[in-house]
C-alpha cells in the first residue's frame, strides 16, 4: 500500500461523517411515510425542507443505510395475467385411469422407442 492511501485513510478515519444530519433526515422521512418512499420522493422532501442534495446522493445514502422501499409498485400491479382460476369442468374418469406417474414419458416410452419395453 502506498504511503500516501495509507495516511488518507487515517486522516478519513478521524473525520465526522458529512452527510450524518442528511441520514438523519431520511431515516426520520423513511419511517414516517410508512416505509413505502423511494429515493425521488425523499429527495422531493428534502428539498421542500431547503436541503440542496442530488438525487443520486439521496441514492447512496439510503443504500448505506440500508434503507429500500417495500411499497407499491406500479409495474408489478399493471402486468398483464390471464390467469383465471380453474376454468371449466373436469371430467369424471369412466376409464378408471390412473394419472399417478412418477416420471415423465414412462407410460410412452414404447412409442419412442420401438423395441424397447418398460
Amino acid at each position: 500500500m502506498a504511503r500516501s492511501i495509507l495516511y488518507y485513510n487515517l486522516k478519513r478515519t478521524y473525520q465526522a461523517d458529512k452527510y450524518q444530519q442528511v441520514k438523519a433526515e431520511i431515516k426520520a422521512i423513511f419511517d414516517k411515510n410508512h416505509e413505502t418512499f423511494g429515493y425521488r420522493r425523499i429527495w422531493l422532501k428534502l428539498i421542500n425542507r431547503g436541503m440542496r442534495i442530488g438525487s443520486e446522493t439521496v441514492r447512496k445514502l439510503m443504500t448505506q443505510l440500508g434503507i429500500k422501499s417495500e411499497g407499491y409498485s406500479k409495474r408489478v400491479s399493471k402486468r398483464y395475467n390471464s390467469f383465471r382460476g380453474r376454468v371449466g369442468k373436469i371430467a369424471p374418469n369412466l376409464l378408471k385411469q390412473r394419472f399417478n406417474e412418477k416420471s415423465a414419458f414412462k407410460v410412452f416410452s414404447h412409442l419412442y422407442y420401438p423395441g424397447k419395453t418398460s
